[in-house]
């Protein structure tokens, strides 16, 4: 990556310097976008939602992100100065002080042109750390320290973990929502649980209902559950579709995940086109 856009101004990596910002000691408000298919199909959606978290810090969008015409000419073209022409992440910063919102837009090409699912299977464990329910925790700002500390403390072959809420029950992944298939009922924990809650996990929602599957929002989701379910999977514009192989000991299969990334490839697909 070699051109981003700093507040509203395509240029060079070179060129930009933080330092003014940093010495402000901004909260930094971060979002990870796919693009593919030749658009941003989700831009839109996570707009709104860093809308919503400047908001809570009592902060306004900066002028462009209030012109999505706008906004997306400027990602395209900085994803063509790249010459990102597959798919990839768009990675969204905001360093809000007070008032005052900065930002910096960067991106990160993939060589594939869907939107991701993992080949294999990964290893996680439940972690120790707890997640405390806040009226936040839905936002990712809130979530940031936490996910950071529990991918800190990841041992041996593990490459995610579970996070439970300070009531013991199950909240999230790292950086990443958490579902579950059994006889056919897609499971999710709700944000009442104190779940991040981004643009994909809704989507995710909405096509397990239209794939014909009972779809459950539970907010108090026990642990024990997950060693008793078919299949577990995480699912994160920035990450895709992972399929946990196993938790811990338990071994899980693949079925579900697999015809979700068909469908959810088919959306995105409409979506980018409109």
């Amino acid at each position: 990556m070699k051109t981003l856009i700093v507040n509203g101004e395509v240029c060079s990596l070179e060129e930009v310097s933080m330092n003014r910002w940093l010495l402000d000691d901004p909260v930094i408000l971060s979002q990870k976008v796919w693009f593919g298919y030749g658009g941003i199909p989700l831009l839109n959606e996570n707009v709104e939602s860093l809308h919503q978290q400047a908001q809570v810090l009592g902060a306004s969008l900066p002028p462009l992100f209030r012109n999505q015409r706008e906004l997306f000419r400027l990602c395209k073209r900085m994803l063509n100065k790249n010459r990102f022409y597959r798919s990839g992440i768009i990675h969204i910063r905001l360093y809000v002080s007070g008032q005052t919102v900065n930002y910096l837009i960067t991106s990160e090409a993939r060589e594939i042109f869907d939107f991701p699912i993992s080949e294999q299977g990964m290893l996680i464990n439940i972690s120790q750390n707890r997640k405390p329910l806040s009226l936040l925790g839905s936002y990712p700002f809130y979530s940031r320290l936490l996910w950071e500390t529990a991918r800190g403390t990841l041992r041996n072959e593990y490459r995610n973990s579970i996070l439970l809420n300070d009531k013991n029950y199950v909240c999230e992944g790292i950086a990443a929502t958490l579902f579950m298939v059994k006889d056919r009922v897609l499971i999710t924990p709700s944000t009442e649980a104190g779940c991040c809650n981004p643009v994909i996990r809704e989507i995710v929602l909405k096509l397990g209902h239209q794939m014909g599957l009972k779809v459950m929002e539970v907010p108090e989701l026990e642990k024990d559950l997950l060693f008793h379910v078919e299949e577990l999977f995480l699912v994160s514009e920035a990450s895709g579709i992972e399929w946990i192989l196993g938790l811990e000991n338990k071994r899980f299969v693949r079925s579900f995940s697999l015809d979700l990334h068909n469908e959810l490839n088919i959306f995105l697909q409409k979506k980018a086109a409109n």
